[in-house]
């Protein structure tokens, strides 16, 4: 009653009158940069008094909520220091700059073979590149890659250098841990060097190198960039079981049936190692599906030292796959879990035409 009353509607305060929320016509949600989201909400609510002669009315109202965004933070950085660390001549160098990805390993080695096929791709176009595995054991104990096995994959397979390649292999009783990936793997890079941190089930073009490049900038800015992400079309194809296909392993057409943007996903970061320790590394007690990513981007939101580049990269897809939440993680992960795998399952065009063929509303 509360929120009812929250929203201009005073009878439910008088004793022997009721106010009940019954159904939702229609709702919109507008997006403003001056005062935040917009909501507004077409209610239908029926009323009923009680005392006296009784009466049951249905009454129509708009309801409108604003989720307002925090006061702007603004940064001046003299112009003396933006020429004193050499930004002034950042273009004419910039494309030189090499960039080292990072990339966790445990199991999975069919998702492990695109990847090495689209970096052996990538590579032949921009040799400005390495890679760097962090190897954990198989989760399941399904399999036994070694890091040899790897190497040798790289290098004979799909044909990439030795020296492009290099694998970091943890302890067979350590549990993976994408923070304590990315933490171990800065003991074989030096401060200078520019790191991404990607995950196996990306796929990235070579125009996703030069926005590292020039978004990740030295002691000022690090680059989180927004994944476009794969729908599973679970919904969908559970209509035609016979005819269900898996998702398309390849860089696919940006729309609204195809994936959505991960607006709230950090996992995906370029930065240089002196900035990464800078903010104290990853945190590296957190295991798990999820909540390193998030750690590492409140310690720069934190940080006085840094800004924050967001923006959506086209060339940078979260290839589908199932994603299975363990009742064992702690409460915000398990909850972060299950919304990354509903806002996975299809698009929001197969859900509503799911719950009109069968009058599920």
């Amino acid at each position: 009653m509360k929120h009812l009353n929250d929203l201009g509607l005073r009878g439910p305060q008088k004793l022997g009158r009721l106010l009940d929320f019954h159904s939702l016509y229609y709702g919109y949600v507008r997006f403003t940069p001056e005062t935040g989201v917009q909501y507004v909400l077409d209610l239908l609510l029926i009323y009923r008094r009680f005392a006296g002669k009784r009466l049951t009315l249905p009454i129509r109202r708009h309801a409108h909520a604003v989720q307002s965004f925090s006061e702007p933070v603004v940064r001046e950085w003299p112009v003396e220091e933006y020429f004193a660390q050499g930004e002034g001549d950042r273009e004419e160098e910039v494309d030189h700059i090499e960039v080292n990805l990072v990339v966790p390993l445990a199991g999975r080695m069919t998702t492990f073979h695109r990847f090495l096929a689209n970096f052996a791709r990538v590579w032949e176009a921009d040799q400005r590149l390495t890679l760097t595995v962090v190897l954990f054991s198989a989760e399941d104990n399904s399999t036994t890659i070694t890091e040899y096995d790897l190497l040798r994959l790289a290098t004979e397979h799909y044909h990439v250098p030795p020296k492009v390649v290099r694998v970091l292999a943890m302890n067979s009783s350590e549990p993976f841990s994408r923070g304590v990936a990315f933490q171990r793997s800065l003991a074989l890079f030096a401060d200078h060097q520019l790191l991404f941190f990607l995950d196996v089930d990306m796929t990235f073009t070579g125009e996703v190198l030069g926005r590292v490049r020039r978004n990740a900038i030295r002691r000022r800015q690090v680059y989180f960039p927004i994944v476009f992400s794969q729908y599973g079309n679970e919904v969908s194809q559970t209509e035609d079981q016979d005819n269900r296909t898996e998702p398309s392993d390849h860089l696919l057409t940006i729309n609204d049936l195809d994936g959505y943007w991960r607006q709230f996903g950090f996992g995906i970061v370029a930065l240089y190692r002196s900035d990464l320790l800078a903010v104290g590394g990853y945190e590296t007690t957190i295991h798990g599906w999820g909540m390193e990513d998030v750690a590492l981007y409140d310690r720069f939101v934190s940080s006085p030292s840094y800004t924050i580049f967001r923006a959506v990269d086209p060339g940078l897809v979260h290839v589908y796959h199932p994603i299975t939440c363990d009742r064992h993680l702690s409460a915000l992960q398990y909850e972060m879990c299950l919304g990354t795998k509903l806002s996975s399952l299809d698009s929001t065009a197969e859900l509503a035409a799911f719950i009109h063929r069968h009058r599920l509303l």
